[in-house]
């Protein structure tokens, strides 16, 4: 008897096999194709991202100058005016942190650079010469102001419409003491701003600061009127020290530069302005150049408006730049009145940018619990935009907390390399790779000469 299999399996197994490499073959042209599960269903991307976890957000779009690209490889571009338009921000001021060569100065260049384009202002306080080339390249003006030096910025001068520069006097009078003004000196400054100016403004001339301390040493007239004095006798002795405050400075370290008229040249009207202290050493000095020249272009900004106002147009936004100069920040009348200008931005459509290597600087000399450690702690908490480089791991602890980045912006900020920046925006927060051009480099980039530069040929001694 026959043992043979039946001859019906051999046909059984090859249709399985069949199956087995249709199924195979399916998976291989379609691999997303289950065999067996039902068909599926079709959606367009924005629907389904919501299913896959990983998703990045879509950016703050492409309006304003393009700046880099952010860690997902997408074009990061910013605009602080539209920013502020769109509701993302409650004002267009920016604070820039990071240590050295991390590219703090580069990204701030770059950013002035690219918004010329755009018909942006800008206005600089340099107090290190590093922005010559910039200024050159969008045809700025510069002013440069330094002891002995022709030119001169009179804090004493009136404003456009006449009115006597009381506050700005306060703020250089208290600079000058190196405290605050106490009420006799405040009252008997006032009167004495507004005599001289008077005077002066009769003869069609500027009041000096000379004048104004003759006046404080030899108190008459309206002066000893304001303080409600019938001698001269106690008016003389109250503010016979900030009289001589202000004959200390003028025959100081402000020698030549705030002692009489003004003699500042600068085109108020040029593209990119700016104050230069690179010659000026001593910090009163510089503290009271930099108020001055913050009272000035408010001036300008006002007249500006007016005309625009006028004319029922709108005025060019500015950037201005504040770079290092927050150093005298402690220097007494001088918080004050930067965080006065912070508080103006909206009006005169001016995006403040601050750039310091870490938060303490920005009141550096200020002891805790003090009005100006008040102010400058009030005037970080308010900017709303901030551009955060490499930081070491000593400031590491107080810049996540006072700016309110989260465990894993704080791991990332020892590690990011130079150029590269977390960036947050309101409630938007972005890991940035900032980017620079060939033809920018040599005109943002302060090292790009010394890197560039040869040795001396053979046989040449150097010039």
């Amino acid at each position: 008897m026959s043992t043979a299999r039946p001859r019906t399996t051999a046909p059984r197994r090859r249709r399985s096999t069949l199956r087995h490499v249709g199924a195979a073959l399916d998976w291989t042209l379609n691999p997303t194709r289950i065999v067996g599960e039902r068909p599926g269903w079709r959606a367009s991307t924005l629907h389904a991202r919501a299913i896959y976890p990983a998703m990045a957000s879509t950016g703050l779009g492409t309006t304003g100058v393009y700046l880099g690209r952010d860690v997902f490889g997408s074009a990061f571009c910013f605009d602080p005016w539209h920013a502020y338009a769109a509701g993302l921000i409650g004002n267009p001021n920016v604070l820039v942190l990071g240590s050295q060569s991390m590219g703090k100065s580069l990204l701030v260049k770059t950013y002035v650079l690219r918004q010329y384009v755009f018909g942006r202002r800008v206005e600089l306080i340099d107090v290190k010469d590093e922005y010559g080339p910039l200024l050159e390249a969008i045809g700025g003006s510069t002013l440069s102001v330094y002891r002995g030096g022709p030119t001169r910025l009179n804090p004493v001068r009136p404003g456009p419409d006449g009115e006597p520069a009381q506050e700005l006097v306060a703020a250089v009078a208290a600079a000058g003491l190196a405290r605050p003004l106490d009420p006799a000196e405040r009252v008997g400054l006032a009167a004495a701003v507004e005599a001289v100016t008077a005077a002066a403004v009769g003869e069609q001339r500027e009041p000096t600061l000379p004048e104004l301390f003759a006046l404080l040493l030899d108190p008459h007239g309206v002066v000893r009127d304001a303080m409600r004095s019938t001698g001269t006798e106690e008016p003389r002795r109250e503010l016979r020290t900030l009289g001589l405050g202000l004959k200390s400075l003028c025959d100081g370290p402000l020698h030549g530069m705030f002692d009489g008229p003004t003699t500042a040249t600068v085109d108020w009207d040029a593209p990119a302005i700016r104050l230069d202290l690179s010659q000026v050493r001593d910090p009163t000095a510089k503290a009271v150049l930099m108020t001055c020249w913050l009272a000035f272009l408010r001036q300008q900004h006002d007249a500006r408006l007016r005309l625009h106002e006028q004319d029922g147009t709108r005025p060019a936004a500015t950037t201005r730049v504040n770079e290092e100069g927050w150093s005298v920040a402690p220097v007494p009348g001088v918080a004050a009145h930067f965080t006065a200008e912070f508080k103006l931005s909206r009006r005169h459509a001016i995006s403040n940018w601050l750039v310091l290597h870490k938060l303490r600087d920005a009141a550096a000399g200020a002891d805790d619990g003090t009005a100006v450690a008040k102010l400058m702690d009030a005037l970080l908490a308010d900017i709303d935009t901030h551009a955060v480089h490499q930081q070491d791991d000593a400031a590491v602890a107080e810049t996540t907390s006072r700016l309110g980045m989260s465990e894993t912006q704080r791991e990332l900020l020892t590690d990011l390399r130079p150029l590269q920046a977390l960036w947050q925006i309101g409630a938007l927060q972005f890991l940035v790779n900032h980017e620079i051009s060939s033809y920018e480099a040599p005109i943002v980039d302060t090292d790009h000469a010394m890197r560039t530069s040869t040795t001396p040929s053979p046989g040449r001694s150097p010039q």
